[in-house]
């Protein structure tokens, strides 16, 4: 009997292995520059997000949020909101005025799906500051690889 599609041929599906593989990363294994980069990308999308904040479409995310008594941040913002809401007003601040991080051979803004996400569930968990760097620079490998096989130089 073949395996289905999205097992790589082993008992244990694809997404599962690559978790795995993700979650045994450490600060240690990544090179400093790696680090440094997932660094300035963080501050880049805050600075992103603060500049945007006052825009249409940042307030009109930011009204949509939820409020919750032990929720996470939108940035510049005293609300504490559910962590998808959290989530989605500052993706949507951090793409506001689109000069966030870019990675040109996927053609894609990465900082605007990994660190929105992060930061609300690193409120909801008790994270330190080196996971939160291990899981952005793994997000943004992974984020740049999958993008990288899905665009070709015709697109």
């Amino acid at each position: 009997m073949m395996a289905p599609a999205w097992t790589s041929g082993r008992d244990e599906p694809l997404a599962r292995q690559l978790a795995r593989s993700a979650l045994a990363v450490t600060l240690e294994d990544l090179p400093g520059d790696a680090v440094a980069k997932a660094k300035d990308c963080l501050l880049d999308f805050l600075a992103c997000a603060f500049e945007a904040r006052n825009l249409p479409w940042s307030r009109q995310a930011v009204a949509t949020a939820r409020a919750l008594a032990q929720g996470s941040s939108i940035i510049g913002s005293s609300a504490a909101v559910s962590p998808a809401d959290a989530a989605f007003a500052n993706a949507t601040l951090g793409h506001g005025l689109v000069r966030e991080d870019m990675h040109p051979a996927s053609i894609c803004h990465h900082g605007v799906v990994i660190w929105p996400t992060l930061l609300a569930l690193a409120q909801r968990t008790s994270c330190s500051g080196a996971a939160l760097l291990v899981a952005a620079v793994v997000g943004y490998e992974a984020g740049g690889r999958i993008g990288r096989s899905l665009m070709t130089a015709e697109l």
